[in-house]
């Protein structure tokens, strides 16, 4: 007796369980407000835009790449080439000294004016360099705006396309005759907060754009189901089977 009282509780409770999962999987808050954008090209077209732009911000993003590195490049370079000139003024400076004392030879003057003229095109190559630095801090800052126009570009044709399937979305549960009184912006996502009833029971069902928490609850209630069934079958059945028949 008290086996058999256990194994109807445990039916009865998985079977509560199974339907209140179905009514959260189903229920969605009304909204009136459905999507109203509206967009002139196929969704072909959006399709192809949004590999577009991802193509495009994936070039970026490796463009941003090449300026980052080449930047650090051009920084070292800059730094050496101020160390260089500093290292050959210096000694141009000593070379000068020594020329300007008296006695000083010929040859001492003709080193200080050799090494002045090493110590001046190091300058010369330095102010290079640093030009070659500033451009490349520009391009970086260039790179890095592109990438962000790229990306932002790259989201607004995944918008433009997700809108097109919704209003698809909206056309095929109008022409079934289902009603959309719980559609919502973004039920046709993997990330939604919302799921169509109609899309995870339905006769024809779209689990391919319906949001993964739903599908994952469509598979649980089956799996409950299948233990109200063991709960209410089962149960006692293996009761009647061990223990005999039920005495009230």
């Amino acid at each position: 007796m008290r086996n058999f009282r256990k194994a109807a509780l445990a039916g009865a409770t998985a079977v509560a369980v199974a339907f209140g999962s179905t009514a959260v999987a189903t229920a969605a808050p009304v909204k009136d407000d459905t999507n109203k954008s509206v967009t002139t090209i196929t969704l072909a077209q959006a399709e192809a835009n949004v590999d577009k732009t991802k193509a495009e911000a994936e070039q970026a993003e490796k463009t941003l790449e090449a300026a980052k590195k080449a930047n650090e490049t051009a920084q070292q370079q800059a730094e050496d080439a101020k160390k260089a000139t500093g290292i050959l003024n210096d000694a141009a400076e000593k070379s000068e000294a020594e020329a300007q004392k008296a006695g000083a030879t010929q040859a001492v003057k003709d080193k200080a004016t050799a090494d002045r003229k090493l110590a001046n095109d190091a300058k010369a190559r330095q102010t290079d360099a640093e030009k070659l630095r500033d451009a490349a801090v520009e391009d970086l800052k260039n790179a890095q705006a592109d990438l962000k126009k790229k990306k932002d570009a790259y989201q607004d044709a995944k918008k433009v396309r997700d809108d097109i399937l919704k209003t698809q979305e909206i056309e095929r549960i109008e022409k079934d005759n289902k009603g959309i009184d719980v559609y919502k912006d973004g039920v046709n996502s993997k990330d939604s907060d919302y799921a169509m009833g109609y899309d995870v029971f339905g006769k024809n069902k779209n689990h391919d754009q319906t949001p993964t928490w739903a599908v994952s609850l469509y598979g649980a209630t089956w799996f409950l189901v299948a233990s109200a069934i063991a709960g209410l079958v089962v149960g006692p059945l293996y009761n009647f089977i061990v223990h005999g028949p039920v005495k009230f």
